[in-house]
């Protein structure tokens, strides 16, 4: 996920528009905080504290909470499963924890502007 290049996701023209536009349809923006605001808790900590598998484990509770948004018609399943892609791409086995950091921290920038472009778009 590191290897993510802002300028592949960040522009009008990139992936985080594109996908803020989708969702943006059938996704309001409290929606989007109610998953992105537990990520932000774990960003905080990270600033302050390295990878540990507590931070792993809390990462991979964001999915219910996604999942439970799907089922209830407030998200997209597309937006799930890219979310839960990013995730194994932040988590990779036999990473080390600062590789692991690094990714988490492209995954929040990637959301970060998913999140912009969302409101952008018109997201409620």
């Amino acid at each position: 996920m590191s290897e993510l290049d802002p300028k592949d996701f960040a522009g009008i023209e990139g992936i985080a528009a594109k996908v803020a536009q989708e969702i943006s349809k059938d996704m309001k923006t409290s929606q989007l905080r109610k998953f992105f605001d537990p990520l932000v808790k774990i960003e905080d900590e990270l600033k302050k504290e390295s990878w540990t598998p507590e931070v792993e484990g809390r990462l991979y509770l964001v999915l219910p909470t996604l999942a439970y948004a799907v089922a209830r018609h407030l998200a997209p399943k597309e937006f799930y499963s890219l979310i839960d892609e990013c995730i194994k791409k932040v988590i990779v086995k036999e990473a080390p924890p600062d590789l692991k950091k690094a990714n988490f921290q492209r995954f929040m920038e990637f959301l970060r502007a998913i999140v912009a472009y969302n409101k952008y778009f018109g997201g409620d």
